[in-house]
Parts: C-alpha cells; structure tokens; sequence
C-alpha cells in the first residue's frame, strides 16, 4: 500500500467528464476512471487526481460546474456505469454520443442514462431478493439517504427550485403524496449504487497501490439539498465570492450562499464532519478548494455588486483541528488550495496542522521578480497548472491573452503589455531551466519546455507532484475559463484523444518515464526523513499577502 512515509509521489489529473476510451465515446465513468487508474500504476505513479463527483440538480440546472453542486453529502449518478449493476442487459446499453462533437453533452447524456437506470431501478424494486434486504440496511444505516431522495422526487415534481416550493416542503416537511414513488425509488437505487462503485473503485485502488485524490469544493448550490436539509447554516442573503484584484477589477460573485461561521460551530461542526468523511471514505488526499475560506471568506450582498462585499471571519483553528482529525481517522492527507492572495495566517496554520498546500509553476513565474523559480516546498503538491488555468501550450503561446481580449477582459493596450510580459517570461524560464541543466538548446521548442518543467517539479522536494494528461499532447483549450458561463464550454470539454491513444503517445510516455525517474532517484533530504501522519513536518514561514489573484471560481 502507497505509504504518506515515503515523499516524492506522482500522479496524474484528468477530468472524469472529459477521459473516454474508444469503447465509449461519451463522458466518463467509474469504470474509464478504474482503467486510468490501472494505467497510471502500470507506469509507477501513485495518484490519479480527478475534480468533484457530487450530486447535480439534473432537472433545474443546465450549470455543470462541479464546484457548484447539490451536495457535499451525496454523489453525481451521472458516473454510474449502468453495465456494472447486476441486472443490466446487453440491449439496454444508451446510445452513444457524438464522438466528433468535442463537449459532453449533459443532458443527454443523463437522459439516455436515466433510461437504462430507471429501468434497472424498477427491476430491482419489483423482485424480491437478498439485494432488497442489502438496501434496506444501508438505509437504516444512512437515513439521510432516503431523505436525499425524497428532496430530488420532490423537485421532480415542482419543477422548481425549493425556495420556490410552497409550504410545508419548502419548511423540510415531506409527505408520500409530495412526490412519485418511482422517482423517489430510482434516486434511492441510484445513489445506492452509486456508492457501490464508489467502494470498488477506492478498493480497486487499494489494490493498485494507488492513491485517489478528490476534491473537496468550497460551496453548494442554494437550490441544492444540503441548504435545504441545513437552511440555519447557509446565509441566504449573501453569496460568497471574492474583491477586485488586477485580474477581476469587478470582483467576484461565485453564486454560492456562504457558511454562517457561528450556526456551523452551534451544532458541532456536524455538517462540516458529515461532508468530510463522506469523501473520505474513498479519498486517501482530498484537495480543499479556497482553503483561505477557513479563515474568512469573502461576503457579497445580494442586490449589490462584487466590488461591495466584506471579509467575514471563520474559527480557523477549530476547522482544521477538524481537518487534522478526520484525515488521521481516515489515514488521508489534506491538500489546502492556497493560490493567490492569502494571508500569511492562513499558511501558518496549514503548517501548524500540519496540512499540506500547493504549488504551481504558472503562477510561481514571474518576470518582474527575475528568473528565479521559489522551490516547492516538501509538504506541497506540485504541478504546471491547475484547471482554472490555461493549459501550458495556451500559456506559452499566449492564446489566453487572446481569449482574454475578446471576452472584452483586457483592452488591446493591455494585452500589448500582457504579451511583452509573457515573451520576457518564456526568455526567463528558459534561460532558469538552462541552469539547472534541464534544457540544452539556447532555443527550445514549447515541447522541450514543458518536459523540463515537469523535470524540475519532478526533482524538487515537494510531496507529491500531479500532470496534467491533457499538457503532454499540447492541448489549448481550457477546461474552464474563470469569469464566464455561457461564453465558453467550460466543464464539458472531452479529452482530445482516448485512453488507449495517449497512452501509446512517445511523448506522454516519454515525460512520465521521466517524472517517475526523478522522482525514484531523489534522495530525502539528509534533516528530513519521510514524514507520516503521526510525525512533526517542519515549520513553514508564512507567507504574506501578494499582487496574485484569488483563485477564481
């Protein structure tokens, strides 16, 4: 079994919506992600990174941001794949999507899935068998899972969100006239089943040797269960978001209602816990978004615009004590997402819980501080970029400038000086990666580059190192572009090539071979052995707040 006493892990990110094999050409599933897991270890890497699986309002929504979900305490059916669920027949496989179009079409997708599930759902629910019972006990085990079915029958039949219901529903009071039985039975089936192959594939990835590494969003939708199962704890007047910088003049908006710092500390952190452990019981790292959110989170009023919102504090310490418990429990580690601004609090208690944080090159690059990159710090996960930036050939040849001027973000002055900005940075990186004796040529291709900065993350101290799959055969396009909805495809872009195309590719095999190298060859350093979950790590200086961005959402 992978062990946290042994530093220098790889791993790769991918989408789950966006990885396919040639076998299926829709979205993925549990089982496109079991295989990617299969060929991750096949190649000595320890970790597959994968963005928020949680529960969507299929019915309400057409926002498939999995950093907007329903829940934090129950799971997205439109993973499932129906062939694993005992019962399914050959014939009632869903029809393929288009595999020329490029983006994952949601809805259709969920429907043609729907119809193979609902299926399933009333042939379990019409016979009698052992399986009935095996429900019937995780129901008595978890109730909240009837109820989470029950609120999705329910907003079936309202077909609206449940601000909008009348009372007593919109109260939590729910009768069995309040919604279909078959509706309420499909969710019960699915979200079952669902959890199902949630434990085979962390089992499976026990067996691989392999970590899991989830992610833990920073909200929930307020139309979604959680603000209706827990309406005390979500501010229903503000949303959280984040203030002006020199990327968003405006500010921010994410839409999402924020925690009430003193309602969750009432009942216990008991919601807090409940979602944790829910990831936790697949997850062995679970990254977690905006972790400055800990701290204090940044309020906008509703009927106000982002630029007069107002800080509003959390009880940090309690939190991550929380955090620390619950990743000890669990035999997992806590990976703080602290881009952009953050408070030199906020990376001092990261060290004192002893929770590990990021670090990204893309945002580590910086011509005016001169070419120099900071080293990444041994509790860090380490990668080029993240999915709310552009990809590294984007990066490199400037085409988020581009984008940046035709969604009316930057003037044509201003993206004149962006890309001055941009070519003294690609001379500067170079000129470093040529000292550190990672490139020869005096002028090296895009490709060549990226192999050197995967090489340098690769031979650093950092704890983990994830790649991007989609950087190793140049793709451009992001899979989210920050500050847009309907102006870019976000969330919905495929992976360019199948699983068994890219994993034939010389260079993505070649740049792996190279990661998994260094990363075997690095010796640990000579005042630091391998760190555990029940050892002191070393004390990181905090660092203070800087000119980078919060992290959009």
């Amino acid at each position: 079994m992978v062990s946290f006493t042994r530093d220098c892990l790889w791993g790769v990110f991918l989408p789950l919506y966006a990885l396919h094999r040639e076998s299926s050409d829709g979205a993925g599933d549990f089982s496109d992600l079991e295989a990617l897991m299969e060929w991750t270890a096949g190649r000595g890497g320890s970790l597959v990174a994968t963005l928020p699986l949680l529960a969507t309002l299929w019915e309400l929504t057409d926002d498939p941001s999995p950093y907007n979900p329903a829940s934090r305490l129950f799971w997205n059916e439109f993973y499932l794949d129906p062939r694993r669920i005992p019962g399914f027949a050959r014939g009632d496989c869903p029809p393929r999507s288009d595999p020329e179009a490029g983006l994952v079409d949601y809805r259709q997708e969920m429907a043609e899935k729907r119809r193979v599930l609902q299926s399933l759902a009333e042939a379990f629910f019409n016979a009698d068998s052992p399986r009935r019972e095996a429900l019937v006990q995780e129901c008595r085990k978890n109730p909240e899972l009837e109820q989470f079915a029950r609120f999705r029958a329910v907003g079936e039949r309202q077909g609206r969100p449940w601000p909008q219901w009348p009372e007593p529903l919109r109260s939590g009071t729910v009768g069995a006239a309040d919604y279909d039985e078959s509706v309420f039975r499909y969710h019960l089936f699915t979200q079952w089943q669902v959890e199902k192959q949630l434990e085979a594939l962390a089992g499976h990835a026990q067996r691989l040797n392999l970590l899991w590494y989830l992610d833990f969003p920073l909200g929930v939708a307020g139309a979604g269960y959680d603000a209706w199962r827990e309406p005390e704890l979500f501010v229903r007047g503000a949303s959280g978001g984040a203030p002006p910088d020199s990327f968003f003049t405006k500010g921010q908006d994410w839409g999402f209602p924020p925690f009430h710092p003193d309602n969750l500390r009432r009942q216990g952190y008991r919601y807090f816990i409940r979602a944790l452990r829910n990831h936790l019981r697949y997850a062995r790292v679970l990254r977690f978004d905006h972790v400055m959110s800990l701290y204090r989170l940044y309020w906008v009023p509703h009927g106000f615009p982002a630029t007069d919102g107002g800080y509003v504090r959390y009880r940090m310490d309690e939190l991550c004590a929380i955090l620390t418990l619950e990743s000890h429990r669990f035999g997992a580690r806590i990976v703080g997402e602290n881009l952009g601004t953050v408070p030199a609090a906020v990376n001092e208690a990261l060290s004192r819980h002893r929770l590990d944080d990021m670090y990204v090159l893309q945002y580590e690059t910086n011509p005016e501080k001169g070419p120099t990159l900071r080293p990444p710090p041994p509790t860090s996960v380490a990668s080029v970029n993240t999915h709310d930036m552009p990809q590294f050939a984007a990066y490199w040849q400037g085409l988020d400038i581009e984008d940046r001027v035709d969604l009316g973000l930057f003037t044509p002055e201003e993206a004149e000086a962006e890309g001055a900005r941009r070519s003294e940075l690609r001379t500067q990186l170079a000129a470093f990666l040529r000292e550190e004796g990672l490139l020869d040529s005096d002028a090296p291709d895009m490709a060549a580059v990226l192999e050197a900065c995967q090489a340098y993350l690769a031979k650093s101290p950092a704890r983990i190192v994830l790649v991007n799959l989609e950087d190793l055969w140049g793709e451009t396009g992001p899979q989210n572009v920050p500050g847009t909805y309907r102006e870019r495809p976000n969330w919905r872009r495929k992976a360019k090539h199948p699983l068994e195309m890219f994993g034939e590719m010389p260079a993505v095999g070649r740049i792996l071979e190279t990661v998994h190298r260094l990363r075997q060859q690095k010796p640990q350093p000579a005042d630091r052995p391998g760190v555990s979950l029940h050892e002191q790590p070393e004390q990181r200086s905090g660092q203070q707040d800087d000119e980078r961005p919060a992290q959009p959402r």
